[in-house]
């Protein structure tokens, strides 16, 4: 081979014409192939120009390293080629197939329809032959035709034979005898066999299996419904003994519920689907319930999967070596997460479960059941969200900042206590990354203040000018939580996240669980859960010429106490406080306040807002304020009585007795002086006084006059300015957070015991002249309407003590108590009667019928 440098074409030795290296060989001589083959040449050469064109060199340089790459020589025509031929080939098969396709389906159609048309001319001209056949003799040479005897394995063979000569002789004939074939059709009489044994085959098995189902749902009951039952129950006994922060048994409780479940679900999977058709034709009502037992089991398996989870969850909590706080409820929450899931689903299911379908005697059992595995679904949804909540309070999704105020209850203020100190506390990822807590206590917010509020009309007897310390005034918490944010941010203070308040019985009870604090080198003292009121109380009271910072040793002890805790804190510890957080926040030691309204809307569920509620029924609730009584409170012991009497046209009076006995010696330090307060009576919006006694005011020369161009507050003026007073008791009667407010002031020495009468009307009244004959307001229920209820609601003040709570009701005699809703509360003919401890919120409720 040799090469021509100036058009880089390589020809072959034999016959000089360029050689297969990117294009074909043409190989004919004739005129019109030279000509043709000119003009490939022509595009050749153009084509290896622009190769040559695209022929380059290049260095690369790779710094980094120091290297250095030769010359390369890159060509990128020989891509072009591949991409071409490729290109040329698939589009040539792309066609082929297209064409092929067509012509398939052209064929297809036009010659299913011309086959069709064909057969059908084949049909009438064999109808028009028969007729013949029937009408004229068949010619010479026919031996025989069996027409009528094989119609239905019709052949032209095997219908006549004919003899050639006699056929010629009479061509008009044979073509009026010409016969087309017929396709055969099957026969029916060959699958005979085969339908027999198949009938026969039911016939022997259907039975059995019958009867082996049938027997399988013998003791359905105890087998599927008694498992069920048990599973259930024994997953509401580890949501109990969770509750209990029994985390242990807790574990356990939740395996064997899911175990139980699976049980359930294998036995209703050992009942064959036959007895879905056996069903509607028996009368068993076990039958009948197997039949339908698949609903129960996608509950049994959702219900497994979901004590699975929370068994897993709650293994973390159970684990005593390596404990971290954060990976446990990270974990806790996790699994928490997918149960929910799967209580989600659960509670679907459980709506289209009716079980009006399932047989009367049976439909007991599974109401309970499905009624429990409901309260499951609740249990795992209220879990997930508490958990899920107390992630973002704790800073595990973004930082927070709190103001973290302490309320002395043995100095009563209406949302807890008097805020002698107060903490900036940062949360991050569940811990405590900065912790400030002022030397003089809230009082030093008093420098930074500019604004000159007049304070409430009962505080003149401190203070008329109003300051942060006693801005808790209200005690719906989130009200007067914006008030102290207002006055902190006001002294100079900075924006936070929300407050949190926290009294002395919660540090006790923490002190109680962390074991005592090292005072030693700044107070030499160690401080535990018995002595720490005291010593602090002591501290903290110190005057200015003692030390300047009294309120430092507060400080220094939540420091400490926040450093000791992470150390301390094994499964034992962490479920204490769990527990002990949870009655503090339920009694209201603890209050919580957030900015966040998708965060404090999940407080108030959980009844951790400490807010006023609403209710449509009677309500009640006694809000003491120390005012100049030290720290009496500690020592006083409050019992409450309320008494309604309702006549005969349901109007409803009320009188609310309340007994104060002072406990504390007088001399004694902190406690053993006078109790002076300022009492309030929240009842329904509306009530109206009727008489009030065991009142006694300070004497006026005690109260300041506050300055004149000192300026009011809208929320305390609001309430003062629309004051209406009762003059024969000095009573002040004015609405508050949707309740009429009866306030004035009681006085006890040490020793001593007072008693506080209040009478009142309330704004509605009972029903009991309803007409059971007209307008009863429900056409298929006509007595639904004579049905009525009484209800009460009462509130403990935060941070007060429990105290002792009765309540007599008087029903007329044409009411009949059908039923009723709350704990220690006793039906006696038509009396209700309540003996109760008053340690959080409580609600009685009764409903009752009119007696024509």
């Amino acid at each position: 081979m040799q090469t021509d440098n100036k058009t880089n074409i390589v020809y072959t030795k034999e016959d000089g014409r360029p050689s297969r290296f990117l294009v074909d060989l043409q190989v004919t001589e004739d005129t019109e192939q030279s000509q043709e083959k000119n003009q490939r040449q022509k595009i050749k050469d153009k084509v290896f120009q622009f190769k040559k064109e695209l022929c380059f060199k290049k260095i690369i340089k790779i710094s980094a390293n120091n290297f250095k790459y030769k010359y390369k020589q890159l060509t990128i025509f020989p891509l072009f080629s591949i991409i071409h031929k490729l290109s040329y080939y698939t589009g040539w098969l792309a066609v082929f197939l297209l064409k092929f396709v067509y012509l398939l389906s052209k064929k297809i159609i036009f010659g299913g329809i011309a086959l069709e048309a064909k057969f059908r001319q084949q049909r009438i001209e064999y109808k028009i032959s028969k007729q013949n056949l029937k009408k004229e003799k068949f010619p010479l040479g026919v031996e025989t035709i069996k027409l009528e005897e094989e119609r239905d394995n019709f052949d032209s063979t095997s219908i006549m034979q004919i003899d050639p000569g006699s056929l010629e002789q009479t061509e008009e004939k044979k073509q009026k005898f010409t016969f087309r074939k017929i396709f055969p059709r099957p026969r029916i009489s060959l699958l005979r066999p085969v339908l027999y044994f198949t009938l026969t085959l039911s016939l022997l098995i259907l039975p059995l299996k019958g009867i082996i189902a049938i027997g399988s749902v013998l003791d359905l009951k105890g087998r599927v419904l008694g498992v069920s039952e048990t599973a259930i129950n024994e997953f509401l006994s580890g949501a109990a003994l969770s509750g209990e922060l029994d985390f242990s048994k807790a574990e356990e409780s939740f395996s064997l519920a899911g175990e139980s479940f699976l049980k359930a679900k294998k036995e209703l999977d050992a009942i064959d689907n036959l007895l879905g058709i056996i069903a509607p034709l028996t009368t068993s009502a076990k039958i009948k319930l197997a039949s339908k037992g698949q609903e129960f089991l996608e509950m049994a398996e959702l219900t497994a999967r979901i004590a699975a989870r929370i068994s897993a969850g709650l293994k973390v909590l159970t684990n005593d070596t390596d404990f971290n706080t954060k990976i446990a409820i990270d974990s806790l929450c996790l699994e928490l997460e997918q149960a929910k899931l799967e209580a989600l689903n659960l509670r679907i299911l459980l709506k289209e479960i009716n079980i009006d379908n399932f047989p009367l005697e049976y439909q007991e059992a599974l109401t309970l059941i499905k009624n429990k595995a409901i309260l499951v679904t609740a249990v795992v949804e209220d879990s997930y969200n508490l958990l899920d909540l107390s992630r973002i309070i704790l800073g595990f999704e973004d930082d927070k900042r709190y103001l973290l105020v302490f309320q002395n209850n043995s100095e009563l203020r209406a949302s807890g206590g008097f805020i002698g100190s107060y903490a900036l506390i940062d949360f991050r990822n569940g811990a405590i990354k900065n912790l400030e807590v002022p030397g003089g206590g809230s009082y030093d917010t008093e420098a930074g203040l500019k604004e000159k509020i007049i304070a409430p009309a009962p505080l003149h007897l401190v203070n008329p000018l109003w300051h942060f310390w006693d801005a808790n005034w209200w005690p719906d918490w989130p009200k007067t939580a914006q008030k102290l944010e207002w006055f902190y941010e006001k002294s100079d203070g900075p924006t936070v996240d929300g407050v949190i308040s926290l009294t002395p019985t919660i540090v006790e009870d923490f002190l109680e669980i962390i074991g005592p604090i090292d005072l030693m080198a700044e107070y030499g003292v160690m401080i535990d859960h018995e002595n720490f009121w005291q010593i602090v109380q002591d501290q903290a009271e110190q005057k200015p010429a003692v030390t300047v910072t009294p309120k430092l040793i507060i400080g220094t002890l939540m420091e400490k106490l926040f450093a000791k805790a992470p150390k301390q804190m094994n499964k034992t510890n962490l479920l204490k406080l769990i527990k002990v957080l949870e009655s503090n926040l339920i009694s209201k030691q603890i209050l919580l306040y957030f900015n966040d309204e998708n965060v404090e809307r999940r407080i108030n569920a959980n009844n951790w807002a400490g807010e006023i509620k609403t209710t449509q029924g009677d309500y009640l609730m006694v809000v003491n304020t120390n005012i100049a009584g030290a720290k009496t409170d500690r020592v006083i012991n409050d019992t409450v009585s309320h008494q309604s009497s309702i006549a005969s046209d349901g109007t409803i009076i009320n009188t609310v007795t309340i007994k104060r006995i002072h406990s504390g010696i007088k001399g004694d330090a902190y406690t053993g002086v006078r109790n002076v307060n300022w009492l309030r009576a929240y009842v329904p919006l509306g009530s109206q006084l009727i008489f009030a006694s065991g009142f006694e005011s300070p004497d006026k020369s005690y109260f300041e006059e506050p300055n004149d161009y000192w300026q009011t507050d809208p929320d305390v003026s609001s309430e003062e300015d629309t004051a209406e007073l009762d003059t024969n008791t000095g009573t002040k009667i004015y609405v508050d957070s949707g309740k009429t407010v009866f306030a004035n002031w009681t006085q006890v020495d040490p020793g001593q015991s007072i008693t506080i009468t209040i009478k009142y009307r309330l704004p509605f009244k009972l029903n009991l002249n309803q007409d059971l004959n007209k307008d009863s307001g429900n056409f298929l229920n006509p007595l639904q309407s004579a049905l009525v209820s009484y209800s009460l609601l009462v509130q403990k003040q935060a941070g007060a003590k429990a105290f002792s709570f009765s309540s007599l009701v008087d029903l007329p005699n044409n009411l009949k108590i059908e039923t009723k809703y709350g704990d220690n509360l006793n039906i006696n003919a038509n009396t209700w009667q309540i003996n109760d401890s008053l340690n959080n919120d409580k609600f009685w409720a009764v409903i009752t019928s009119v007696i024509p």
